[in-house]
């Protein structure tokens, strides 16, 4: 019988998987070198032992770590966000579906859709930014008014057929509208028509006429009656709405 020295180590990138014995040298098998998903590298391979894996946390798809906040990628419907899968990406960030990945908005934006300042879908108003066509922008195009409300530039109201605009469209406030003033039947005239900026202007109908002076014509919606001098051979002695 001839007995021949143990092979004292494996070469690189093996470990020894069975010891020397009497009978058959050392055992070698090839060192794991990526661990599966769901698991990270917990200990690198040795000459006497393999590479280690261990599971992630059940949050994480890949990790580099056993914590919540040591993902790598995340499974839908959760998104990844400073090493964390979470549901709900947070303010400032929008959710890629594609690489389940928060992502973070442009600067002006509050919540956005993409990265670039013309995909935002909030802006933050304490600033004086209000959103305009998907951007976050300080003076609202025309016609359109600053809405506290909505948080968006909306389009000024047009006021309707009976009223007109009492205060303007501007910065933060929206058209006011009033209802046109109404002339009191029989009473009142109209002087000045209403119009879609302006109001009604109503004066008193002429109800009493001077002495020698009578009355002529009625009070209508847009003419008053006028003082007339007494005919020939008539005569009205004193002030009032007598004829003569």
């Amino acid at each position: 019988r001839v007995c021949s020295p143990c092979t004292s180590a494996c070469s690189s990138g093996s470990f020894i998987s069975a010891a020397c014995s009497s009978s058959s040298d050392i055992q070698c098998s090839p060192c794991t070198s990526n661990c599966s998903a769901g698991t990270y590298l917990s200990s690198n391979c040795t000459a006497s032992a393999d590479t280690v894996c261990a599971p992630c946390s059940s949050t994480c798809a890949t990790c580099a770590g056993p914590n919540r906040n040591s993902c790598l990628s995340c499974n839908a419907p959760l998104f990844l966000h400073e090493g964390a899968c979470i549901l709900q990406c947070p303010a400032g960030y929008y959710a890629d579906n594609v690489t389940r990945t928060c992502i973070q908005c442009h600067s002006s934006c509050v919540t956005c859709f993409r990265t670039s300042s013309q995909s935002c879908l909030s802006c933050n108003t304490s600033l004086g930014l209000y959103l305009s066509n998907n951007s976050c922008v300080s003076v609202c195009p025309k016609d359109q008014f600053k809405n506290p409300t909505t948080g968006r530039c909306d389009t000024c109201r047009t006021c309707p057929s009976g009223s007109f605009a009492s205060l303007s469209c501007y910065n933060t406030s929206d058209t006011q509208c009033t209802t046109w003033k109404t002339c009191t039947l029989g009473l009142q005239y109209e002087t000045v028509a209403p119009t879609a900026t302006s109001d009604r202007s109503c004066a008193n109908c002429v109800s009493s006429c001077s002495a020698g002076f009578q009355l002529e014509g009625s009070c209508t919606q847009t003419a008053s009656p006028s003082c007339v001098q007494c005919s020939a051979g008539s005569y009205k002695p004193a002030a009032g709405s007598a004829s003569c």
